[in-house]
């Protein structure tokens, strides 16, 4: 089995850096921050080299409040939650705008969804909803509407890009990310890089090691 690990910087998998696998062959790729970064670097990766499967590893914002930092889970969903039209405070997505159909390759209601399900590890975790967004905010007005609007649990930089490639590849992946901070109004933006990282990465190596 090939695998592809992607994250969007070297800190989110230095532990999985240092590992050596010796079931599986196993490469790594750093695209940098955000989704175009993601989309270019994956995709031009893609172009040379074909995978079985592809694990994006990550942190996360925990939109609600419901996750303990630390806590690692499962994006089944990702879509871009800032993709489209604000006007008088309303923001419309890109679907809403009928600029593309809801349901057209590889969408399904607006959100990518991910394609691998079969490991009894993947299956423990919390599965949960995604937004990708350009711009992290800690304003009570965008966030009251991101919640509202998507009915998400976590925000990153990249899911969404990652997953989009690869469903346009038609090659397996999942995208596991650990909860690093709490997207709370007005409150100092803090990523509790020690507390979810290692845990992340251990993980991955389980997750690994666990595959037939």
């Amino acid at each position: 089995m090939r695998i592809l690990i992607v994250s969007a910087t070297e800190l989110e998998i230095k532990y999985l850096l240092e590992q050596s696998f010796l079931s599986y062959s196993v490469d790594f790729l750093i695209t940098g921050f955000g989704a175009t970064a993601m989309t270019y670097q994956l995709t031009k990766h893609l172009n040379n080299k074909k995978y079985d499967l592809i694990i994006n590893v990550g942190i996360a914002g925990d939109l609600n409040n419901r996750f303990e930092i630390g806590e690692i889970v499962n994006v089944a969903k990702d879509t871009f939650g800032d993709l489209g039209s604000n006007m008088n405070g309303k923001f419309l997505t890109q679907f809403d705008k009928k600029w593309i159909d809801e349901n057209k390759f590889p969408f399904k209601n607006g959100f990518l969804k991910s394609n691998y399900n079969h490991n009894s590890l993947i299956n423990k975790l919390k599965i949960v909803t995604g937004i990708t967004v350009n711009t992290i905010s800690n304003s009570l007005e965008i966030l009251k509407s991101r919640r509202e609007k998507f009915i998400a649990d976590i925000e990153t930089m990249e899911g969404a890009a990652f997953m989009y490639v690869c469903l346009n590849e038609k090659i397996d992946c999942v995208q596991i990310r650990s909860v690093s901070n709490k997207m709370i109004e007005n409150e100092t933006f803090k990523l509790e890089i020690e507390n979810s990282v290692p845990k992340l990465n251990t993980f991955i190596i389980d997750f690994i090691n666990s595959l037939k």
